[in-house]
């Protein structure tokens, strides 16, 4: 069995963010400076941030990147920025960018995906889906890994995350941590 949209995309995420990481921080481990992370951002989110109807999101975006406080960021530590990208992009889909970006492309593909197991709207507005939709989503796109795990900690930590889940109804901001952590997990091997 091939890949899954989710694992495809983490790892095209992960290959585009090592581009960038130009740099080896004090264990050897490649990373890239503050300076590279503006430039990986510009590069591949550069067509929305010049629309100015994505002003807002372009803002929001700027303070993720703001937000970064590492000098020397790792793929590892570089996730849980992607995350909040992802977030920002499930909430403003009209802010992704065009072209052949990586990042953006791979986000819409997450989103769609997670958007696949939907079944439902929450108060806001916002899709969502119960408790059982995730598991089955994590079922199909992380199968092959439940099964055969390269690393065992990987699948512990996958299942727990969907534990740790317990809103009724689950967003993609509630399940980003869950794809989060098994980018870390990708970012390892």
């Amino acid at each position: 069995m091939g890949d899954s949209t989710l694992i495809d995309c983490g790892k095209k995420v992960i290959e585009k963010c090592n581009e960038y990481c130009t740099e080896t921080d004090d264990s050897g481990q490649k990373c890239m400076s503050k300076a590279k992370l503006k430039e990986m951002v510009q590069d591949e989110f550069g067509s929305m941030m010049k629309n100015p109807a994505n002003a807002e999101a372009v803002a929001q975006l700027t303070k993720v990147v703001d937000d970064v406080k590492e000098s020397k960021i790792t793929p590892s530590t570089l996730c849980p920025f992607y995350g909040k990208v992802l977030i920002l992009m499930s909430k403003a889909p009209q802010a992704s960018a065009s072209g052949d970006a990586v990042l953006p492309s791979c986000g819409k593909k997450i989103i769609s995906k997670f958007n696949d197991y939907c079944t439902e709207t929450d108060d806001q507005g916002q899709k969502c889906m119960p408790k059982a939709k995730l598991q089955e989503l994590v079922q199909k796109e992380f199968g092959d890994m439940i099964k055969n795990p390269r690393h065992p900690d990987t699948v512990k930590l996958l299942l727990s995350k969907v534990d740790d889940i317990k809103a009724p109804k689950i967003t993609f901001a509630d399940a980003c941590p869950l794809y989060i952590a098994v980018l870390i997990e990708l970012t390892k091997s």
